[in-house]
């Protein structure tokens, strides 16, 4: 495509590794690069990089993703230079931060000025036209998209100081033959509340598993993230003790950083995500394209728009309503086969890579 071929995409986002921006950040370069366009990306916290001149002076389009992480930059570049941008919410900006004083000054500001919008889901789209009192002719639906695993490379290479998921087993004395285990990765912040669930799990296995040789395994991984507001500081620092003694509960696993996420999702039975709000998990997409694993998820909007409610998975609204699903699905009492079937047949309907990239293609077309 020869129009695109010199066409200057700047992509902004929270290049944190291991977080759903920055999965989504390098999937969008990735298929804007398959266009022929000429695509960089820049990690909003890097302050080093940010010349804001020559960013203008090398970009045709800027691309933000979430309005407050990307919205500092964007904001700047629009007060100097009045640049065309599109902003995809990432979720937390318009359910979580555009209620605290500094982030909805940066937040309204990035959305109020951008050229076009973009949410995952309809949720995430009339709570914008409601907080930005404004008509929906700027906005489109588009939702996230995943790369199947037939499609990348899963062999990562391993850091020595990170456990394999064997060690994982051994240590544990996890039996894959016979045990259940439950897999929850995410960053470890205070949106994700991450262990919500972390009490019932030892609960249900020491009521339910002591004396069986059948167990249920947690393995809760992810990194805590260390440059969030400080309006949450207070929160990090219970969450940094909880990750000091995690491993003293029965049944529950943590690790910190896991060298390859294919691997853990390649031998586990059931995927939880456990987020207090969600804009659409990245991780429970990639978790339904495996075709061979169960999703447990809270019940939040952003969770509803992809999983329905005992077709291609589970919502849960408390910990002791998750107890229950984790005991039906102990006991066998759950259709699983069908629910995982359903879930991959929602992956390849919904969250298509080339759908996805093809109506970014169109929006940047439709503006030039």
């Amino acid at each position: 495509m020869n129009d695109t071929r010199k066409y200057r995409i700047t992509l902004i986002g929270n290049l944190h590794k291991g977080t759903g921006n920055n999965s989504t950040i390098l999937r969008l370069k990735k298929g804007l690069l398959s266009l022929n366009y000429l695509v960089t990306i820049i990690d909003s916290y890097d302050n080093d990089h940010h010349n804001l001149t020559t960013l203008y002076n090398n970009t045709d389009l800027f691309i933000g993703l979430h309005a407050y992480h990307s919205g500092i930059l964007l904001n700047k570049l629009y007060e100097l230079y009045k640049i065309k941008y599109f902003i995809i919410l990432g979720g937390t900006d318009i359910n979580c931060y555009k209620y605290y004083h500094v982030e909805k000054d940066v937040i309204y500001r990035c959305l109020l000025y951008s050229h076009h919008i973009i949410s995952f889901n309809t949720s995430m789209k009339y709570k914008l036209i409601k907080y930005l009192k404004n008509n929906e002719k700027n906005i489109s639906i588009i939702p996230q998209s995943i790369i199947l695993p037939s499609n990348i490379n899963q062999n990562n290479p391993n850091n020595p100081n990170n456990p394999t998921f064997q060690q994982v087993v051994n240590k544990f004395h996890i039996n894959l033959d016979e045990d259940l285990i439950f897999l929850a990765l995410s960053s470890i912040r205070i949106v994700k509340d991450p262990f919500y669930i972390v009490n019932i799990f030892q609960q249900y296995y020491n009521n339910q598993c002591s004396m069986k040789n059948k167990k249920v395994h947690l393995i809760l991984g992810g990194t805590l993230l260390d440059n969030c507001s400080k309006i949450f500081e207070k929160y990090i620092n219970l969450l940094s003790y909880n990750l000091q003694t995690i491993d003293t509960y029965q049944g529950v696993t943590y690790i910190n950083m896991i060298n390859n996420p294919y691997e853990y999702l390649n031998h586990s039975h059931i995927f939880i995500n456990t987020s207090i709000n969600e804009g659409m998990s990245g991780a429970i997409l990639e978790a339904m394209s495996f075709n061979k694993i169960l999703i447990l998820a809270r019940n939040n909007q952003g969770n509803q728009s992809i999983i329905k409610h005992q077709y291609n998975g589970l919502l849960y609204n408390t910990p002791e309503e998750c107890y229950t699903y984790i005991n039906k699905i102990y006991n066998k009492e759950i259709n699983i086969k069908q629910y995982i079937k359903n879930a991959y047949n929602t992956i390849l309907k919904h969250h298509n890579f080339n759908d996805e990239i093809n109506q970014y293609h169109q929006l940047i077309n439709n503006m030039k």
